[in-house]
């Protein structure tokens, strides 16, 4: 009786280990192209990314190292092909599928694996879709741009991902706040691998391959021909006759020599009594020219000078005018809401910014963040957050978001 209760105790246990199982099959790399075009899935394929808000990491490199068959009964995946990513600063990995009309990542957290919806399969505008307290959403879509938005208001999320045509994620934005401070992550793609370049590499190795087979062919052809040809002697006769050819050959065209030397000889004194004429008709004009250019180049020189001046003094003028010390500010005030509409390493650009919101009639700033060192253009609002947030969106920034409330 004990027997048959270990007995049925082990068959229990077996089939609640292979019900919460996962199995993970190499695979050969597939010969189409899977994802989509926003997101292009194939073994090679390879993002690398410049990192602000890591601390010192400041690169990474996402690459896709190989195909597999995963199953997966608590996360109903069956059969299911993904490929594996790795980024190996980080010293991580996760995969990439195609899962019920979307491209999803597949990860293990907590010795457990976890599928998130990246990008619908076939993407339209404004589509949305939920995963844990994360809402994402469509909110632009171009010919050769998607970008999708992030909001989670219960823990004070936002980001985005921006993706390229035939490229993929080409910008990921994320904020939020951890202890009453705002981090924000910032990765921008610097280098990648696509499609078209695995199969630019993999024609240039055929090219290579087919122009080495064939000077093989042409090099065996010709040590066979060499071996088949018999080595031949010139006949003496031929010699003397071909000989004999050529010393008359040479008689002719001294006589022709002769003939033209003399006549060569008289066109010559006609041709030096012109070419001196010539000459210093051109030195005159010469002379003459090099007086008017230096009285051109010192009129001209004169000119410019005066001109430059002034052109510098007018935008050393315009620069003091369009920015000054009171448009920026050391921190953000506690109690006042604050939108940000872009951040900048360039100071130049985040002036152009700051005219320009101030010049649609918004109250805005420029906060130098000490936590990653850009300048980022605030406004300042009083009213509804939503109602401005969305005018700022269609007039100046589509990216805008709520840096303080």
């Amino acid at each position: 009786m004990k027997k048959i209760i270990i007995l049925i105790f082990l068959i229990m246990l077996s089939v609640f280990i292979f019900a919460e199982g996962v199995s993970i099959t190499d695979i050969n790399s597939p010969e189409e192209l899977k994802g989509n075009t926003f997101f292009p899935l194939f073994v090679g394929a390879k993002w690398v990314w410049d990192i602000k808000g890591m601390g010192e990491l400041t690169r990474i490199t996402w690459e896709i190292t190989s195909a597999h068959i995963i199953n997966d009964n608590s996360n109903d995946m069956n059969n299911i092909m993904a490929f594996k990513i790795e980024a190996k600063e980080l010293n991580d990995n996760w995969y990439l599928m195609e899962h019920d009309g979307y491209i999803c990542s597949y990860k293990k957290t907590r010795n457990k694996y976890k599928i998130e919806r990246i990008l619908p399969i076939n993407p339209q505008l404004e589509d949305n879709w939920m995963d844990d307290d994360n809402h994402f959403s469509i909110v632009a879509f171009e010919e050769n741009m998607l970008k999708v938005e992030l909001i989670n208001e219960e823990d004070d999320i936002y980001g985005y991902q921006m993706f390229i045509l035939n490229v993929g994620p080409y910008e990921i934005f994320q904020y939020m706040t951890i202890l009453d401070e705002q981090q924000d992550l910032r990765m921008t793609l610097i280098d990648n691998v696509s499609y078209e370049d695995m199969n630019k590499k993999s024609e240039e190795i055929d090219s290579i391959k087919s122009e080495t087979e064939e000077t093989k062919i042409i090099e065996t052809e010709s040590a066979e021909l060499e071996e088949i040809e018999p080595e031949t002697e010139p006949l003496e006769t031929d010699t003397i006759e071909s000989s004999t050819a050529e010393i008359e050959d040479i008689e002719s065209d001294a006589a022709l020599t002769e003939t033209f030397d003399s006549e060569s000889t008289e066109l010559d004194t006609i041709e030096t009594d012109a070419i001196e004429s010539s000459t210093a008709e051109i030195e005159d004009i010469e002379s003459d020219t090099r007086l008017i250019e230096t009285i051109d180049t010192e009129t001209v020189e004169a000119f410019d000078s005066e001109t430059k001046e002034s052109d510098i003094i007018e935008i050393e003028e315009k620069k003091e005018l369009d920015v000054t010390e009171d448009d920026y500010i050391d921190s953000l005030s506690k109690g006042k809401k604050y939108i940000q509409i872009g951040a900048f390493s360039v100071v130049n650009n985040a002036h152009n910014m700051l005219i320009k919101a101030k010049d649609l009639g918004y109250k805005a700033k420029i906060y130098k963040d000490s936590y990653d060192d850009y300048n980022k253009i605030l406004i300042e609002i009083t009213d509804s957050e939503d109602r401005i947030l969305k005018d700022i969106r269609k007039t100046i920034a589509s990216d805008a978001f709520m840096k303080q409330r």
